[in-house]
């Protein structure tokens, strides 16, 4: 009994050590998202919710951004002694913290929005190609409502070649309508979550751009009004109707193999 107490104990020491370690609690990409989205509040993380049933019983450790208590997570050791959830949350905060080493999450606050973006590998495509996800959550922290009208995006492979562009070159485009063929408006304290993914040759790629946003001075347009419309003629009258805009970077975050979705 002696013996097998020593070894949970160990267990527990290295979960705590690893949790220290990780600089910021984030979740991790969701591969689910991939060509989804979901509006929520800014309390109501849908990322996180979803990243935790697919690394349970974890879900407990951590919320949106924070880190939750050492000790809290001490309780929740003693009150569970289920070895599967113990090594279930090693390889969660192991993952996480070389997602951050790795740059493979990516945060902006800006002009009363706030960005994360996380990627997370899937595994080898029928191609060959290395297939990642990456989830991306806009938070308006702001005081006006705003929309996301468009993006841009460049993937580049870890030499630094540009292996696709959002939108494509030969489209002769200047923006890509919308985010997963939404164009969504996000009132004062809500969020809008989202998820795509690409493939590269290489074990390492990254991502950057920018996104068009409009404040919203006609709030009662709403995308469900527009639901037939194609997404470049609601990307026009979005446009046509905003009071402002503003070019919002997209930083530019890393691809890794060694970095695991959810």
């Amino acid at each position: 009994k002696f013996a097998a107490y020593m070894i949970l104990r160990r267990i527990q020491t290295t979960l705590l050590r690893e949790f220290r370690k990780s600089p910021q609690v984030a979740p991790p990409a969701v591969r689910e998202l991939w060509g989804a989205a979901v509006p929520s509040s800014a309390t109501d993380d849908s990322q996180a919710l979803i990243a935790a049933e697919s690394w349970s019983p974890v879900k407990q450790m951590f919320s949106d951004s924070t880190r939750p208590p050492r000790g809290s997570i001490r309780r929740m050791l003693r009150q569970d002694m289920d070895l599967d959830a113990w090594f279930t949350g090693l390889r969660f905060f192991r993952n996480m913290r070389t997602a951050w080493e790795r740059g493979c999450v990516a945060d902006l606050q800006q002009d009363g929005i706030h960005l994360r973006i996380v990627t997370g590998f899937l595994g080898r495509g029928a191609d060959g190609q290395n297939v990642f996800t990456y989830t991306m959550r806009f938070c308006n922290t702001g005081e006006e409502a705003v929309r996301i009208l468009a993006r841009r995006y460049c993937f580049c492979d870890e030499k630094g070649q540009v292996v696709a562009e959002v939108p494509r070159a030969v489209d002769d485009e200047e923006w890509g309508p919308g985010l997963v063929g939404f164009t969504p408006l996000l009132s004062p304290g809500t969020a809008f979550t989202f998820g795509s993914g690409t493939g590269f040759r290489s074990s390492r790629g990254s991502l950057e751009g920018s996104f068009l946003i409009a404040r919203a001075n006609r709030p009662e347009l709403t995308t469900r009004a527009h639901d037939a419309r194609t997404a470049q003629e609601r990307y026009q009258t979005f446009l046509s109707s905003a009071s402002d805009c503003l070019e919002m970077p997209c930083p530019k975050v890393f691809f890794d193999e060694t970095v695991n979705a959810a």
